[in-house]
């Protein structure tokens, strides 16, 4: 581990500040990133459950741009308006 990090910043995605999801909007775009479901114990040495799984997604304000999702997979999508876990991937 790089000096500095922890077991509990570099296994599990911690809950946002203020709830469970935190969202934002900036330049045309409603950003949320939401957690997946806690683990039910700490992973390895850490000292709090997280969770490995999450989806952030960017929803423009307007209806006609793109919107993108990407997941705990990794894999960018895009659909029209919003993108979903079943919109297309980047390059397809």
């Amino acid at each position: 581990m790089a000096p500095g990090a922890t077991c509990d910043a570099s296994q599990t995605f911690p809950a946002p500040a203020g709830g469970p999801a935190a969202t934002w909007s900036v330049n045309g775009y409603t950003y949320l990133f939401t957690p997946g479901t806690p683990d039910a114990a700490p992973v390895g040495a850490c000292t709090s459950p997280g969770t490995g799984t999450f989806t952030f997604t960017a929803t423009p304000t307007d209806a006609t741009l793109d919107g993108y999702l990407v997941d705990d997979s990794f894999t960018v999508r895009h659909g029209t308006g919003a993108a979903t876990v079943t919109s297309n991937p980047i390059g397809q």
